[in-house]
C-alpha cells in the first residue's frame, strides 16, 4: 500500500511539472486566440457580432427587449422573468470574468461584449421556435452554474500570460457553444441540450464537454499556482465543492424535467 501510495505521489508531481512547463512554453497571442473564435463564430453561424452589435450596455437594452417578445408566445411570466434573470446574471459574470482579458490585450471587440451578444442572438433565435424556450432556460440556467465556477477561479486567477491564455480558452469554448445552441435552435435540434443529460452525442454535447475540459484545465494551472498558500486552495475548493453540489443537483432536476417532457409527448 506504501508502495502504490509513493507511485500515486511521483504521478502527481510528475503531472504537476508537466503542467508547469506547459505553462511555461505557452507563447499563443491573446488577441490572436480572441479574433479566431470570433471568425470561427462568423463562419458557423454566419453573423458577425462586432458588426451588428455596439457595446455591453446596449448588448444588455436589446436582450432585455427580446425577451419582451416571448410574452407574445404566452409563456409564462415567472419563466420569462426567470431568464431575465439568467441573462442578466450571466452578463455580469462573463463581465466579471473576463476583466484581466481586457487589460492583458487590447480587443477590439473584447469577450465580454462580444459574448453578451451571442447570448442576445441565441434568445432571438427562439423567437421563430418557441418551443424550444424551456430547454433555453435550462441552458441558461447550467451556463449561470458554468459561469460561477469560472469566477470561483478566475479571482485566484495569476496576472500573467500563460493564464490569461487558459482563461481565454474558457471564453472562446464558451462563444463556441453559444454558436452551436443557435444553429441547434434555428434548424430545429436543440432537444440535443437535453440529450446530452443522458449522455447521448452530438455537436452540442462536444461544445459543452469543450467548455468544461478549458476550464478543468484553468483550475489545474490556478491550483498548482496557489498550492503553497494552503488556506487560499482551501477556501478556493470549498467554494467549487459548494458550486458542484449545486451544479449537479440542478442536472438532476433537469434530467428529471427532460424525462416527464418525453414521458407527456409519448
Amino acid at each position: 500500500m506504501v508502495a502504490a501510495l509513493s507511485k500515486s505521489a511521483q504521478a502527481h508531481k510528475d503531472s504537476d511539472e508537466a503542467l508547469r512547463e506547459e505553462l511555461e512554453n505557452d507563447r499563443r497571442d491573446l488577441a490572436d486566440l480572441w479574433n479566431k473564435a470570433l471568425l470561427d463564430y462568423r463562419g458557423s453561424v454566419g453573423t458577425d457580432l462586432q458588426a451588428e452589435y455596439g457595446n455591453v450596455k446596449e448588448i444588455a437594452d436589446f436582450a432585455s427587449k427580446e425577451l419582451d417578445k416571448f410574452q407574445k408566445f404566452r409563456h409564462s411570466k415567472n419563466k420569462v422573468d426567470k431568464l431575465r434573470s439568467f441573462l442578466r446574471d450571466n452578463l455580469e459574470c462573463i463581465k466579471r470574468g473576463t476583466q484581466q482579458l481586457a487589460t492583458a490585450a487590447t480587443l477590439a471587440f473584447p469577450p465580454a461584449a462580444a459574448i453578451g451578444a451571442a447570448l442576445t442572438c441565441l434568445i432571438t433565435a427562439c423567437h421563430g421556435v418557441s418551443r424550444d424556450f424551456d430547454l433555453v432556460v435550462d441552458c441558461f440556467e447550467d451556463m449561470n452554474s458554468f459561469l460561477g465556477r469560472v469566477i470561483i477561479i478566475e479571482k485566484r486567477v495569476p496576472n500573467s500570460k500563460p493564464y490569461h491564455n487558459r482563461l481565454m480558452d474558457v471564453f472562446t469554448a464558451f462563444l463556441s457553444m453559444c454558436g452551436i445552441a443557435k444553429k441547434c435552435i434555428e434548424f430545429g435540434r436543440f432537444k440535443r441540450w437535453a440529450s446530452r443529460l443522458k449522455g447521448e452525442d452530438s455537436d452540442l454535447t462536444e461544445a459543452r464537454q469543450n467548455m468544461d475540459k478549458a476550464l478543468d484545465s484553468l483550475q489545474r494551472a490556478t491550483h498548482l499556482a496557489i498550492l503553497g498558500k494552503t488556506e487560499s486552495l482551501q477556501e478556493m475548493n470549498e467554494e467549487l465543492l459548494k458550486n458542484q453540489d449545486h451544479h449537479t443537483k440542478m442536472l438532476e432536476a433537469q434530467r428529471k424535467k427532460a424525462g416527464s417532457l418525453h414521458d407527456r409527448s409519448s
